[in-house]
């Protein structure tokens, strides 16, 4: 019978230390059965939430959640029941003030043996390093914005060539057009020729700015779906006059059927002039009939690769 009361007391007071620390804790500890459902009460969550107990019950603390993460944190949270394993994820939660905070969430089962007796966890506020992250972030993209804004700044010569050629094309073919009108019968199949160039020096002037439009926005671009080998041709049009104006030969092997891949197109293409660039200056000691670039782009089991 001591051995026994020196157990409950030893178990008494080791249950005072665990509701010592988790009233003194900042976190928001929160416990589940088996199942993963909540049964009991948590007093934390409900504090820092304002839910009622019938509120939390079963799958229904889910309702505090951020409507856009509610289905994805379920999911997690159902694989990790399934597995018996590390509950890990990040969600926001509507304070019991209506304000949405980040939680870094993480949980563990309590096993009794090989058996899950119940889930327990905790829930960290890490709110003020999101938006510290989200700051960095915004300085990064301001800085990636400077720097393509400086090396387009490099290449203003280059640049204004290879809008000059188009323009003055069109300019020349408009002044023919001109003058063939003024011819009696007008040659109407040579008008045609002469309009077809105009459109398409018109299309090479419009993609040049395009693309130094796209270069120059600011903003974080979105990941989409690129064909890889179309933006490296896009970035070597662009420095098609630098090429040539520094006696460089360049010879790309593209790799047909390559697949298409998610990336920041703009991001993409800032790398690839950056090391043009770069090769460009490194070339600048080399004899004029040794100078030359090569771009080969291939795929192994996971990636597509650029070298």
């Amino acid at each position: 019978i001591q051995d026994r009361r020196q157990a409950e007391a030893a178990l008494r007071a080791s249950e005072a230390r665990y509701r010592s620390f988790v009233t003194a804790s900042t976190q928001v500890i929160w416990t589940t059965d088996a199942q993963g459902l909540v049964a009991g009460d948590m007093p934390s969550w409900r504090a820092f939430t304002g839910q009622s107990l019938e509120e939390i019950q079963g799958w229904s603390w889910l309702d505090a959640l951020h409507p856009d993460d509610r289905r994805r944190t379920a999911e997690i949270w159902s694989q990790a029941v399934a597995a018996r394993s590390l509950y890990a994820v990040e969600y926001r939660v509507r304070r019991h003030d209506g304000q949405y905070r980040w939680l870094s969430v993480r949980g563990v089962p309590v096993l009794a043996g090989t058996t899950v007796r119940e889930w327990v966890g905790a829930c960290t506020d890490v709110t003020e390093q999101k938006r510290a992250e989200e700051e960095v972030r915004h300085v990064w993209e301001e800085l990636a914005h400077v720097d393509r804004v400086a090396r387009l700044g490099e290449l203003a010569a280059s640049l204004a060539h290879e809008l000059n050629q188009p323009l003055a094309a069109i300019l020349s073919n408009a002044q023919a057009a001109r003058r063939f009108l003024a011819t009696t019968p007008p040659d109407l199949d040579l008008f045609r020729e002469i309009l077809d160039d105009i459109i398409r020096d018109d299309k090479r002037a419009g993609n040049v700015i395009q693309r130094l439009r796209l270069m120059l926005q600011k903003g974080r671009p979105e990941p989409e779906t690129i064909a890889l080998n179309d933006a490296i041709r896009e970035v070597v049009q662009l420095l098609h006059s630098e090429l040539l104006g520094r006696n460089v030969a360049l010879r790309m092997d593209l790799a047909p059927q390559l697949p298409a891949v998610r990336a920041g197109r703009v991001e993409v293409q800032q790398v690839l002039v950056n090391l043009l660039l770069n090769a460009l200056d490194a070339l600048k000691d080399v004899p004029p009939d040794r100078r030359e670039i090569r771009i080969r782009t291939g795929q192994n089991e996971n990636a597509v690769v650029v070298a």
